[in-house]
C-alpha cells in the first residue's frame, strides 16, 4: 500500500508477491494495492493485476481499474476492464457503468454516454446522481447549455435529482458562455433543494462574476463563501485578482493580491501574469516590471505568457526597442526557442513575433518588420491573421501604401484568410494620402477574394473623391452604396456635402446640396446634425440654409452662429 501510494508499482508488485508467498494475500489485500497504484498509473496497475494471479479479483477490482481509466479520459480501457469484469463472470453495477460514462464525458463523447446509459437501464440498473452529473457533463461540453439543461430535464423526469456537483457543472457551463444571472440562478435552485454548494461551486460564480467584469458582484460571492464557512483558496484569490484586473482597478488587484500574501497563500504564475498584464493593458510599464521583480523575490519564475504580456504592451505604445529586449530576455531562459511543432509553444511564439512585427510597422522601421519575419519563418513559426492584421493596418496607417499592399497579397498567397477591416484599412489611407486609384482599385480587389464592401469601405471611398471637390464621382459611389443595400448615414451624407463645397460647379453644388438635404429629412428620415447644417450653409449660403432648416423643422440658429463663426 505504501508503494502504491508513492506510486512505485515496481515495488509495490514485488511485495505483492512476497504476502502472496507468505500466504498472506488476498483479494482485499489486492484491491488495497491496485487502488494505490491507479492512482498514479494506469498501466502499472494492470499490470500487477496480471501478476497477482493467483488471487481472483472481484468486481471493486473491476470498477478501481475502470474508474482510472476514466479519470484520465481512456474510454477504450475502460469498456476493456467492463467486458473483463463480465467475463470474470462478475456482474457491472451502478458504480461500473457511471465511470465508464465518465470516460465518454471526458472524452465529450456523447453518443458512447448515451449508449452505456441504455445498456444500464436495460440491466435494471438505475442513474444515480453520480451517473447523471456524467451525463450532465457530457452535455454540457458537446452541446453547452440548452443541451445539459436538456439532459438535467430528463433525469429528473426519471426520479433522479441532481447533486451538487451536478449542478456545479451546469452553473460552470453557464457561466463560460457569460450568463452569470443564469448561474446565480442554479445556485437559488441548489439552496432550495436542500443542497449545500462547496468552495468550488462559489469559486464557479466568482469566476463568473470576474468574466463578466463585475467586480462588486465576485466580492459579494467571496463574502458569501466565507460567510458558509469556508477558507478561500488561491483559486479564489487567484480570480478576484482577474475580476479586479478585468474591471481596471489595479488598486483593487493589488488589495487581493496582499489579501494572498496575508493569507499565507503562495501566488503562482498564474497570479503574476494577470498583475503583469492588466499593468501593461493599462499603460503601467512601470508597475507591470515592478510585479516581474516581486515575482521573482517569491521565487517564482516567469514563463512565456508573462514576456508576452510585456512584449504586448510596449508593442501597443509602438516602442520596439522595449518589445526587443523582453523577447532576448525570453529567449535567455529558453522560453521561446526549439518551437517545433508543439501547438502551445508554437502559439506563444506567433505571439512574441506578432508583437515584434507590429512595433516594428508602427515605427514605420520596414528593415526591421522584415527581419522579425524572416526569422518567425526560420523558427519554424506560420504567421496568422491576425499577425498580417497588425502589420498591414500598422503599415497603412503611416503611410507605407506600397509595403501594406506587399503584406496583403502575401498573406493571400500564403492561404492565410483576410478580413475585410485589413483592406479597408488600406482604402482609408490611400483616401486621405489623395490615392484615389489606388483606394478604387483596392475596392474592386474585393469581389476577387469574395469580401463585401461594408459602411467604411463606401465612407472612405466618397471621401476620396470629396476630398478632390469630385462631386460627380462621389455620387458615384454614394449611389452604389445604396444600390448595394447599405443605408447610408449622416456621415456619408456630410461627406457629400463636402463634395459640393469643394467643387468647382458652385451653383450645381449649390443646387445638389439644397436637394441633398430635403431627400434626407423627408425621404429617408435620416436625423441632420450641426456638422451638416455647417457645412450646408458653407455650400449654400448661411441664409438659405436657415430658410431650409425652417422648412424642415430643424433649427436655423446653428446654421447662423456656426457659419459666421
Amino acid at each position: 500500500d505504501a508503494a502504491g501510494r508513492c506510486g512505485d508499482g515496481p515495488a509495490a508488485e514485488r511485495w505483492l508477491a512476497r504476502a502472496m508467498e507468505a500466504g498472506l494475500a488476498d483479494t482485499a489485500t489486492l484491491n488495497s494495492v491496485v487502488q494505490a497504484v491507479a492512482q498514479h498509473s494506469l498501466e502499472a496497475a494492470e499490470t500487477l493485476l496480471t501478476s497477482a494471479h493467483d488471487l481472483k479479483p472481484d468486481l471493486i477490482t473491476f470498477n478501481t481499474l475502470v474508474a482510472a481509466a476514466a479519470r484520465i479520459g481512456d474510454l477504450a480501457a475502460a469498456e476493456r476492464f467492463f467486458e473483463e469484469a463480465e467475463a470474470a463472470g462478475l456482474s457491472p453495477d451502478v458504480v461500473t457503468f457511471t465511470s465508464v460514462i465518465d470516460a465518454a464525458a471526458k472524452r465529450g463523447d456523447a453518443p458512447s454516454a448515451e449508449r452505456w446509459l441504455d445498456l444500464a437501464i436495460a440491466r435494471r440498473i438505475e442513474p444515480n446522481a453520480v451517473t447523471g452529473g456524467a451525463l450532465v457533463d457530457v452535455a454540457a461540453r458537446t452541446g453547452g447549455t440548452t443541451a445539459a439543461r436538456s439532459t438535467l430535464d430528463n433525469l429528473r423526469t426519471s426520479g433522479v435529482k441532481p447533486n451538487i456537483v451536478t449542478l456545479n457543472t451546469l452553473a460552470a457551463t453557464v457561466a463560460q458562455e457569460g450568463d452569470f444571472a443564469s448561474a446565480t440562478r442554479i445556485y437559488d435552485e441548489a439552496i432550495a433543494s436542500g443542497l449545500r454548494p462547496d468552495l468550488i461551486f462559489f469559486n464557479t460564480l466568482l469566476a463568473a462574476a470576474a468574466k463578466a467584469g463585475d467586480l462588486q458582484a465576485a466580492k459579494e460571492w467571496f463574502e458569501r463563501a466565507e460567510q458558509a464557512g469556508f477558507t478561500p483558496d488561491s483559486f479564489t484569490l487567484n480570480t478576484l485578482i482577474s475580476a479586479a484586473a478585468r474591471s481596471g482597478s489595479l488598486k483593487a488587484a493589488n488589495r487581493w493580491y496582499n489579501r494572498m500574501v496575508t493569507s499565507k497563500m503562495q501566488p503562482d504564475v498564474v497570479t503574476f501574469n494577470t498583475l503583469i498584464s492588466a499593468s501593461a493593458r493599462h499603460g503601467e510599464m512601470a508597475s507591470a516590471e515592478q510585479w516581474l521583480v516581486e515575482m521573482s523575490r517569491t521565487g517564482e519564475q516567469p514563463d512565456v505568457v508573462t514576456f508576452n504580456s510585456l512584449m504586448a504592451a510596449a508593442a501597443r505604445k509602438g516602442n520596439l526597442a522595449c518589445v526587443e529586449r523582453w523577447f532576448a530576455r525570453a529567449c535567455e531562459v529558453g522560453l521561446l526557442r526549439d518551437v517545433g511543432s508543439s501547438l502551445p509553444s508554437h502559439k506563444q511564439a506567433l505571439l512574441a513575433y506578432t508583437s515584434l512585427m507590429k512595433a516594428a510597422a508602427d515605427k514605420g522601421n520596414l528593415t526591421a518588420l522584415e527581419h522579425w519575419a524572416s526569422q518567425a519563418s526560420s523558427s519554424g513559426v506560420t504567421l496568422d491573421a491576425t499577425a498580417f492584421h497588425h502589420v498591414v493596418r500598422a503599415c497603412a496607417y503611416r503611410g507605407n501604401l506600397e509595403t501594406a499592399e506587399e503584406w496583403l497579397e502575401r498573406a493571400q498567397r500564403e492561404g492565410v484568410p483576410v478580413q475585410l477591416t485589413v483592406h479597408n484599412s488600406i482604402i482609408a489611407a490611400a483616401a486621405r494620402e489623395g490615392d484615389v486609384a489606388r483606394a478604387e482599385a483596392r475596392f474592386s480587389a474585393l469581389a476577387e477574394v469574395g469580401l463585401h464592401p461594408d459602411e467604411r469601405t463606401f465612407s472612405s471611398l466618397i471621401g476620396a473623391r470629396a476630398r478632390q471637390g469630385d462631386l460627380a464621382g462621389a455620387k458615384v459611389w454614394f449611389d452604389r452604396m445604396e444600390a448595394s443595400g447599405l443605408h447610408p448615414d449622416i456621415f456619408h451624407v456630410t461627406e457629400l456635402l463636402w463634395a459640393c463645397k469643394l467643387s468647382p460647379s458652385r451653383a450645381d453644388a449649390a443646387a445638389y446640396a439644397e436637394q441633398l438635404a430635403r431627400h434626407m429629412v423627408q425621404d429617408r428620415g435620416i436625423e441632420i446634425d450641426q456638422k451638416f447644417l455647417v457645412v450646408l450653409g458653407k455650400v449654400i449660403g448661411a441664409r438659405q440654409a436657415a430658410d431650409l432648416c425652417r422648412e424642415l423643422g430643424l433649427d436655423p440658429d446653428v446654421v447662423a452662429s456656426r457659419t459666421a463663426r
